[in-house]
């Protein structure tokens, strides 16, 4: 067989969280299948209906399944924001995310997604909370491999970098909601940290990135439909400076714009190291 249905029919996006609650349990408990046995097919992606927060999730369910892409909504008349949210899905990894706490916690609430690009070798953690209230969903990065690192970490929905306190990141995911984190091992050099174009962060709109130690350049190629735009959030560490003209977006991190007349742009940042680091 080529594809497998995973789950049970998706529904209408209505706020039936027993709902989809059941359906969540499902898609993650048959993650191992995916190109095992077949591409799971995860029922189609439905964000022109219902509430933001429950379009995110339907989006984070496509995207860490790894599955095959069937659009359900009547796209002529979707608003121009909902629309965007499917560009963020496209186009699929095809690698599907581990429930982390499958056995431990029903509905499992971690969902953990190896990238692995020639450039980088990261973590995707998608958290997600169908409790009417928010939740503080815990991360211990032993359970991703990361244990003994330093790690850095970025969250899609709300743009914007995360703390790691000790070997453990908390995450504060609203009712009904997700998160999406990408945790990446810290670099003594300037290091991509993010984009807002995929929510695999890097994982199939960057086919390339380098770090030039000798002229301090951290350059690439971005690859989107043309037309689109989009941002990379870099995480400029300790000992390095950024150019003249270039601000900060949030502590450490500068933000590289990116349009693309063709279907790939090519990016560049050059960097200064700090006076206290020069020879």
């Amino acid at each position: 067989m080529n594809i497998g249905g995973a789950t049970m029919d998706i529904g209408n996006a209505d706020g039936n969280w027993a709902h989809l609650a059941r359906y969540h349990q499902q898609l993650g408990s048959c993650w191992y299948k995916h190109r095992t046995f077949w591409h799971n097919e995860p029922d189609a992606l439905i964000v022109g209906e219902g509430k933001e927060n429950e379009a995110r999730m339907r989006c984070a369910w496509l995207v860490l399944s790894g599955g095959v892409v069937a659009l359900g909504d009547d796209l002529p008349r979707i608003a121009p924001e909902r629309m965007a949210l499917i560009t963020r899905c496209l186009p699929a990894y095809d690698v599907a995310a581990r429930p982390l706490d499958l056995f431990e916690h029903v509905p499992a609430r971690l969902w953990d997604l190896q990238v692995r690009r020639p450039w980088d070798d990261y973590h995707v953690v998608g958290l997600f909370n169908f409790d009417p209230q928010q939740a503080r969903i815990s991360i211990p990065l032993s359970r991703l491999g990361l244990d003994g690192s330093q790690a850095v970490a970025w969250e899609f929905w709300t743009q914007s970098p995360l703390d790691i306190r000790g070997q453990e990141l908390v995450v504060t995911v609203p009712a009904h909601d997700s998160r999406i984190v990408a945790l990446r091992k810290a670099t003594g050099h300037p290091q991509v940290l993010a984009t807002d174009m995929h929510l695999t962060m890097g994982g199939v709109e960057l086919p390339e990135v380098k770090w030039d130690s000798t002229s301090g350049t951290l350059s690439g190629r971005a690859r989107r439909a043309g037309g689109e735009q989009g941002q990379l959030f870099v995480r400029v560490p300790p000992g390095w400076e950024l150019p003249a003209g270039r601000a900060w977006k949030a502590d450490r991190v500068v933000t590289v714009p990116l349009r693309f007349q063709d279907p790939e742009a090519a990016w560049e940042i050059r960097f200064r190291a700090a006076e206290h680091t020069r020879p």
